[in-house]
């Protein structure tokens, strides 16, 4: 079955058969509202997941993916690897701590001039653009410092992980990086 990519913003939305269109702020608020208005109006129960999660990847087939157990794709790519992060990090952003502006200058310089970045953003294009809104999402009012590449060492994106305050960690980082322990 084909799913909207969740990494990937798509307006949750649906119109029934009926011409009456349903929006809700997440997939599974979308389906139920669905299944509760065919119910509320004594239509077929259908399969509601299943039509919308059509309707939408026809509309929208470069933001869907195969769920099937077998087209599923490695993660070995830096561009989801580096989205797939930083989508992590809107869902802990209550809960994370950042450092002031001067050090976070400091480490985005330290970032700017690493052999490990490796371009990402021309892999795709919708992931670039969904990264960006996340990034600006947990980042609010600071400063975004120019940084159009990705750590391959760490799978992050050097433009937020510069302004969280997080542990050195060990492992084949090179000798200057501020994360190495």
């Amino acid at each position: 079955m084909r799913t909207p990519n969740p990494h990937l913003y798509i307006p949750v939305e649906f119109r029934d058969e009926d011409l009456i269109v349903h929006v809700a702020s997440s997939w599974a608020m979308l389906i139920d509202k669905v299944r509760e208005y065919r119910e509320r109006n004594s239509k077929p129960a259908g399969d509601p997941e299943k039509e919308i999660f059509a309707q939408v990847c026809d509309r929208n087939p470069s933001q869907c993916r195969d769920t099937t157990k077998d087209s599923v794709l490695p993660t070995d790519d830096l561009h989801k690897r580096i989205l797939r992060w930083v989508s992590d990090r809107v869902e802990e952003r209550a809960k994370l701590k950042f450092v002031g502006e001067s050090e976070a200058r400091e480490r985005a310089a330290i970032c700017s001039a690493c052999v490990r970045l490796r371009p990402w953003r021309n892999a795709c294009g919708a992931c670039a653009k969904t990264a960006d809104k996340l990034v600006r999402e947990v980042l609010g009012d600071r400063v975004i410092f120019s940084q159009s590449r990705g750590c391959a060492s760490l799978r992050e994106d050097p433009r937020l992980s510069v302004w969280l305050n997080k542990p050195r960690v060990r492992g084949n980082l090179p000798g200057n990086c501020w994360r190495k322990e």
